[in-house]
């Protein structure tokens, strides 16, 4: 039995060609993907010691509670990252160094879709966009049926369930 275990495990390691060159050769002869290297080599970055956000106290966030049901275990770095987004949200800021928080926190999670939005803010509100797109906003709002003009006397629609 012991003989089984120790031959499965062997064909296991030694048959796949790629386990194979691993086992044989040291680390640095096969090659790596060089932008993970430069991700786990990269220094953290810290804003509480960067003079450029000593204006901007950090949001914590909120889990739901004292025992929160499923609390995310993130980074130091990116909970940091994080706080100071929600500060800059919550001051309606859209600043270059804004764009560069979002980079940061990007670098370390690109699917928050948050964060990408705040970019695509910043960097409407910089050509001028925001306000273009607040005139559309307002444009349709006002041709709903839902929104008469002001001063009309026409009532808003109601939802009705109709029998069929």
């Amino acid at each position: 039995m012991a003989l089984n275990f120790i031959r499965a495990w062997l064909e296991t390691i030694f048959l796949s060609p790629y386990r194979l060159l691993r086992a044989l050769l040291p680390a640095s002869a096969y090659p790596t993907n060089p932008k993970a290297k430069g991700v786990r080599e990269r220094m953290p970055k810290y804003y509480h010691d960067d003079e450029a956000w000593a204006d901007i106290e950090p949001l914590p966030q909120d889990d739901g509670g004292l025992h929160p049901l499923a609390a995310i275990a993130y980074t130091e770095e990116y909970s940091e990252a994080m706080g100071y987004l929600r500060a800059v949200m919550a001051k309606n800021e859209f600043s270059e160094r804004v764009l560069g928080l979002t980079e940061h926190i990007i670098s370390m999670n690109p699917a928050h879709y948050t964060v990408w939005y705040v970019v695509c803010s910043v960097k409407l509100r910089s050509f001028g966009g925001d306000t273009a797109y607040q005139q559309s906003h307002r444009e349709l709002s006002n041709t709903h049926p839902a929104n008469p003009p002001a001063g009309s006397t026409a009532p808003k629609p109601s939802l009705r369930l109709v029998d069929h």
